[in-house]
């Protein structure tokens, strides 16, 4: 029957909830992939549509500039940065032919002059050829006193300061050497240098440095373009001179540089009308091609990645950069394409809410989980409870038919003997007698703590109250435990005062004699038993105190449990079902009271009953 329930609570635990919850388990975890999924592609795909309208901003944008320079072209504006755009405009191409801007140079040309070039031959003649210095600076001097242009009159000057430092005449030298340096920085020679360069190399050979990075800084801000070499050439001199670090001169270095390259295209600056219109140039540059069969003059721009970054500062976009091929590409990347197939953008996380629908099936499952632990759990713990209990009863009603054998097999052979043989001596009539009362007093007490038991367990247990005194409970229950006490060789001991409470005699009685009994059993060895009663702090006390083993305090809590039987030292073979104490407990806090135990192993157990104290 009990394996039949067992198994029944079972069943209905995995029907009921184990096989759901795994159910809902599977269903919660395919949901939480899919969402996730689903997370996933609408992320990417948020961040393709991103990347497409970032790519057509800045498409746009570059275009804008690209007309700005356009008309700056038509209008005759050759500058690097016309009205300081960020595009840079590096040529022309017109009729199929591209023309450097790094390379325009003025013509015609001043210092190509017949006449300055004939004077110029013949002073270095004169310098050089017949060592004639003096001379040489008397020539220059005369020639300058007559000069209006101010690219000759600069030419002039530096070629008249080198003559004087020469000739020691460093202080004239310096003197005429600071005047081209600060008149030579608008000014170039027929390769495209600027004069105040040739000026600035003078002064520091000769150890004077003066105002030499004011006047450089000039020409790396200018908006005019010099040549490639003239940039190296500046760029040298302003390490010499140990100018600060000036960002416009590595800025203009970087774009002769790039016109270089872009000369070096070819072919490849002309689109074919189906690739990219901004072509990759080096690691930094993004250039427009041009339309191969336009017969008007075209612009040919650049621009620097960090300038379009700086563009899209306020865009959403963590970073920007130039992509190889193929481009290794995270979570987070997406090329600008179609129109700029090699840039690549970088987004910032996406902001995730502060409760997701994973997160809520992800609880969920959870949920799910722990109630499936907490019901396996609680049906586990029913289940052990329960095969304890069955256990536990099943040692009851042995030993229940134990000791109810006992008294019933003395109490027939005695009344079967005096039925057969008679009653003839009176002594024995009165021992046979004496025997059967005996024995009917313990099945008395014994049926009496089952059926209280049963009482309790249904909830119907009631107490007779009434005033009175527990000492006379205490003494009509050792009256009733004297022919024990006798046989077993032990003695009761009274302390009995007044103990005034509103309890109920016959239950308050069976406790005290569930007490001698249990002292008698289990304090044999003891020899004696104390019994005593008082009334302190409010209570009505009863106790009865025993001299035998005791018992561990790790099983002092349990004493009180339903069919608990103490183990060790044979006491668990002693005669009882387990119920006396846990009925003496259950009488007590009916009583509005308690009991408590005292004990130490060795030195035998001391239990009272504490009731409150009739008023």
């Amino acid at each position: 029957m009990a394996a039949s329930r067992v198994k029944r609570q079972v069943l209905l635990f995995l029907l009921g909830v184990l096989i759901p919850g795994v159910v809902l388990l599977g269903f919660g975890l395919m949901l939480i992939r899919q969402e996730s999924e689903l997370s996933q592609r609408r992320t990417a795909d948020l961040l393709s549509i991103r990347a497409r309208t970032l790519a057509d901003s800045v498409e746009a944008w570059l275009e804008t500039g690209f007309v700005a320079i356009s008309d700056s072209l038509q209008a005759g504006v050759t500058t690097r940065y016309p009205a300081r755009n960020p595009i840079i405009r590096l040529g022309t191409f017109s009729d199929g032919v591209y023309a450097d801007a790094t390379s325009r140079l003025p013509d015609p040309h001043p210092l190509a002059q017949t006449a300055h070039s004939n004077f110029i031959r013949a002073v270095q003649r004169q310098e050089f050829g017949r060592s004639d210095v003096p001379g040489a600076i008397r020539s220059l001097r005369t020639r300058i006193s007559s000069e209006n242009d101010s690219t000759r009159l600069t030419d002039l000057r530096i070629r008249l300061a080198r003559a004087l430092f020469a000739s020691n005449e460093l202080t004239l030298g310096i003197a005429q050497a600071g005047y081209a340096l600060r008149k030579g920085v608008e000014t170039v020679d027929i390769f495209g240098t600027p004069l105040a360069l040739y000026a600035a190399d003078m002064l520091l050979e000769n150890g004077e440095q003066g105002e030499i990075c004011d006047q450089l800084r000039p020409i790396a801000d200018t908006i005019q373009w010099i040549t490639a070499a003239a940039a190296e050439y500046l760029l040298d001199l302003a390490g010499r001179a140990e100018c600060p670090a000036d960002v416009s001169l590595t800025d203009l270095v970087a774009e002769t540089h790039l016109a270089r390259h872009v000369l070096e295209l070819g072919d490849r600056l002309i689109t074919d009308r189906t690739g990219e219109r901004w072509a990759v140039v080096g690691e930094n540059w993004l250039v427009r091609r041009v339309d191969g069969d336009r017969r008007e003059a075209e612009a040919v721009v650049a621009v620097r990645l960090d300038r379009i970054a700086d563009w899209l500062e306020d865009s959403g976009v963590d970073s920007l950069r130039l992509a190889h091929t193929p481009p290794l590409l995270s979570e987070r990347d997406r090329i600008l394409a179609p129109t700029f197939p090699r840039l690549v953008a970088t987004f910032p996380p996406a902001i995730q809410p502060l409760v997701s629908r994973a997160s809520v099936f992800g609880f969920a499952v959870l949920l799910v989980l722990l109630i499936t632990v907490v019901g396996g759990y609680l049906l586990w713990r029913d289940l052990r409870q329960e095969s304890k209990l069955l256990n536990l009863q099943s040692q009851f009603v042995a030993s229940v038919s134990h000791e109810l054998r006992t008294p019933l097999t003395s109490i027939r052979l005695f009344s079967e003997a005096m039925l057969e043989y008679g009653a003839t001596d009176a002594e024995e009539r009165e021992k046979g007698l004496r025997v059967i009362a005996h024995e009917s007093g313990r099945l008395s007490r014994m049926l009496n703590n089952v059926l209280s038991t049963t009482r309790v367990e249904r909830g119907t247990m009631t107490y007779q109250m009434a005033p009175g005194d527990l000492a006379d409970a205490a003494e009509n229950a050792i009256e009733a435990m004297r022919r024990e006490y006798d046989e077993a060789g032990m003695t009761v001991e009274r302390e009995l005062d007044m103990a005034r409470a509103d309890f109920d005699p016959d239950t308050i009685e069976q406790a005290v004699l569930n007490l001698l009994s249990n002292a008698l059993k289990y304090a044999s060895s003891g020899g004696r038993v104390l019994v005593k009663s008082w009334e302190e702090a409010g209570h009505a006390s009863i106790s009865v105190q025993d001299f035998g083993s005791g018992i561990e305090p790790k099983e002092q809590n349990r004493v009180f449990e339903r069919f608990y039987r103490i183990s060790g030292n044979g006491q668990s073979r002693m005669p009882g079902a387990g119920l006396g104490l846990a009925l003496i407990k259950h009488i007590a806090i009916g009583h509005g009271g308690t009991i408590l135990l005292d004990s130490k192993p060795g030195a035998g157990c001391h239990f009272t009953i504490q009731l409150p104290l009739y008023a």
